[in-house]
C-alpha cells in the first residue's frame, strides 16, 4: 500500500469496518459509473488489478450502476464473478483486460474463466472492450483438443445477454462458451454484435442449450490450433445440446482450421449474409465453411459467399465441404419433419486436385426422414470435385424425402463421380439449371443420378436444364429416364428429354 494512503480520511474506519473499498466516495465516477481507475486500477500491464476490478464490480452490483474501464491494460490473475444487471463498459481495443493465469492441473470445470455468471442471472453487457488470455494455449499437449478450460466469459442458463464491439482472442478454450449441457437449463436472448472473437483452441463462440441467439456483423478467425485433432470453428453449436432460434447475419468466419460457422445440432436456424473463407492449417478432419449437422425445424442457409476450400494434400480419409447440412454418420436418422433452404449461396474457389480426399460444394446427408430441401439460385465455380451438389445415400431411408433443385448455375473444371448426386429421395424436381463440367473421370454415368437405395415409386421432374459435359456421345442425363418426366432439357446442344 502506497504511503500517501495512511492520510486520507476515513481509511482507519473503512478498514476496521471490513470494507472492501478502501477510497469511500472517491471511487463515484461523475457519471454515476464504477471506474476501475478510481478503485485503483493502473493499467499499465503489469500491475495485479484484479482486487481493483472486484471493487469495481462491487460497487456496481451494489447500486447498479455500469462499470468503466478507461483505455489501459489490465492484469487480472483471478475470475471475475458477474452478476445480474452486470455492464462493462470501455473505450473499444486499447480497453484490455488480459487475463494472467495458468491453468490449475485437473480443472474439469469453467470455474477459472475471466468472467464467470451462475444461472439465473440476467441483463448482462460487455461492450467497447479487448479480453486476452496470457497463459498457457495448449494445456494437455498438442493433440488434446479439449483440455483447456478457461474462456474469455463463461455463461450457463443466463438471459438477455449483449456482447457490442468486444474482441476476444487467444483462450485455451472459447472466447465466449455458453453451457448447461441440460435441456431443462436453456439461456435465452444472447447477443453477439459488431465483434472479433479469433485466435482461440476450439472456437470464437460455443454454444449449447440456448433459445434466441444472435451473431450480428462479428468476425470469427483463426481459431484451433495447428496439431489438434478437432478444434477450429468460427462458432461452434455443440453436439451436448440443441440450440434453437438461432440468427447469423452479415459475420466473417475466416481461416478457421475445421469449420467457419458450425451447428452440430440446430434447431431453426438463418445464416444469411456471411463470409466463410476455408483455412490454409487445414484441419485433421473435415473442412466445411457452414455446416448444420443434426438440423431440426427450418434451416435457411442464404446469400452467403464462401471461398477457398481446398484439399491442400490430405489423404482420402479427410473431406472438404462448402455447405454441408445433415448427420454424417451411420446409425442416426432424425424422423421429425426438417425444412432446409440453400438459397443465393455464392462459393467459389472450390478445388480437391491437390489430394485425394472426396469434396462437395454443397452436400446434404440423407439423415432425414421426411425432409423438405430446396437448393435454388446458387452459382458454385469449382476446379475440381467428388460432385457438384451431393444427396448422400446414408442410412438409405428416403421415406417422404423431397428434393428442389433449381436455377442454379453450376461449373467445374473437374467432377470426379456425377455433377449431381440425388441420393435415396421421394421425389425430385430439377428445373432451370445450367450445368458446365470441362473434364469428367466417369465416362459411363449420368449427369443426374438417383441414390442405390431409392425406391421404385421415385419421380423425377426435370424441366429446362442446360447441361455441358464431356464424354460419349450416348451419355445420358439420367441412367432410368422411366423415373423422369419433363422436357425443354438440353445436354451438350442437344434435346435430352
Amino acid at each position: 500500500m502506497r504511503h500517501y494512503l495512511l492520510f486520507l480520511p476515513g481509511l482507519a474506519a473503512a478498514m476496521a469496518s471490513g470494507l472492501s473499498e478502501p477510497f469511500p466516495g472517491a471511487h463515484q465516477a461523475r457519471d454515476g459509473a464504477a471506474d476501475v481507475r478510481a478503485h485503483g486500477a493502473r493499467g499499465d500491464g503489469r500491475t495485479d488489478d484484479t482486487a481493483a476490478f472486484r471493487r469495481a464490480l462491487d460497487q456496481a452490483q451494489r447500486e447498479q450502476v455500469p462499470i468503466r474501464v478507461p483505455a489501459g491494460r489490465y492484469r487480472i490473475t483471478a475470475p471475475l464473478r458477474g452478476f445480474s444487471g452486470f455492464e462493462l463498459t470501455g473505450v473499444g481495443p486499447s480497453s484490455e483486460i488480459i487475463c494472467h493465469w495458468e491453468q490449475e492441473r485437473g480443472t474439469q470445470g469453467w470455474e477459472r474463466s475471466l468472467f464467470v455468471f451462475e444461472d439465473g442471472q440476467r441483463g448482462i453487457r460487455f461492450r467497447d472492450v479487448k479480453l486476452r488470455y496470457r497463459g498457457t494455449f495448449s494445456v494437455g499437449g498438442s493433440r488434446e483438443s479439449y483440455a483447456g478450460r478457461i474462456a474469455g466469459v463463461y455463461l450457463p442458463a443466463v438471459h438477455s445477454v449483449r456482447f457490442e464491439n468486444v474482441e476476444i482472442e487467444r483462450f485455451n478454450s472459447y472466447g465466449i462458451h455458453q453451457t448447461t449441457a441440460d435441456p431443462r437449463r436453456v439461456a435465452t436472448d444472447v447477443e453477439v454484435a459488431r465483434s472479433r472473437l479469433h485466435d482461440c483452441r476450439v472456437a470464437g463462440f460455443r454454444f449449447d442449450y440456448v433459445d434466441g441467439c444472435r451473431m450480428l456483423n462479428s468476425d470469427f478467425y483463426r481459431n484451433g490450433h495447428r496439431d489438434d485433432p478437432g478444434t477450429g470453428y468460427g462458432l461452434a453449436g455443440s453436439s451436448g445440446g440443441r440450440p434453437k432460434n438461432v440468427l447469423v447475419r452479415g459475420c466473417r468466419a475466416w481461416h478457421n482450421k475445421r469449420v467457419g460457422i458450425d451447428f452440430h445440432v440446430g434447431e431453426n436456424i438463418t445464416v444469411e449474409g456471411c463470409l466463410a473463407y476455408g483455412s490454409p492449417r487445414n484441419g485433421l478432419g473435415e473442412q466445411n465453411g457452414i455446416y448444420v449437422g443434426e438440423a431440426f425445424g427450418t434451416i435457411i442457409l442464404r446469400n452467403n459467399v464462401l471461398r477457398t476450400f481446398r484439399d491442400r494434400g490430405l489423404p482420402r480419409a479427410y473431406l472438404v465441404r462448402g455447405i454441408h447440412a445433415g448427420y454424417p454418420y451411420q446409425g442416426r436418422l432424425n424422423t421429425e419433419r426438417v425444412t432446409i433452404r440453400i438459397e443465393n449461396n455464392c462459393i467459389q474457389d472450390f478445388d480437391v486436385s491437390g489430394g485425394q480426399q472426396a469434396g462437395y460444394p454443397i452436400v446434404i446427408t440423407n439423415s432425414f426422414a421426411d425432409l423438405d430441401c430446396a437448393i435454388t439460385g446458387c452459382q458454385v465455380d469449382a476446379r475440381a470435385c467428388t460432385a457438384l451438389i451431393s444427396f448422400s445415400d446414408q442410412p438409405g431411408d428416403p421415406r417422404q424425402n423431397r428434393v428442389e433443385i433449381a436455377h442454379n448455375r453450376l461449373s467445374a473444371d473437374r467432377v470426379d463421380y456425377v455433377p449431381v448426386m440425388l441420393g435415396n429421395v421421394l421425389s425430385a424436381r430439377l428445373e432451370d439449371n445450367v450445368l458446365d463440367v470441362r473434364a469428367w473421370a466417369r465416362q459411363d454415368l449420368p449427369v443426374f443420378s438417383l441414390g442405390s437405395r431409392a425406391r421404385q415409386g421415385t419421380h423425377v421432374t426435370a424441366q429446362g436444364n442446360r447441361v455441358i459435359a464431356p464424354g460419349p456421345q450416348n451419355r445420358s442425363l439420367f441412367a432410368d429416364p422411366s423415373r423422369v418426366s419433363g422436357a425443354a432439357n438440353v445436354l451438350n446442344g442437344r434435346a435430352a428429354d
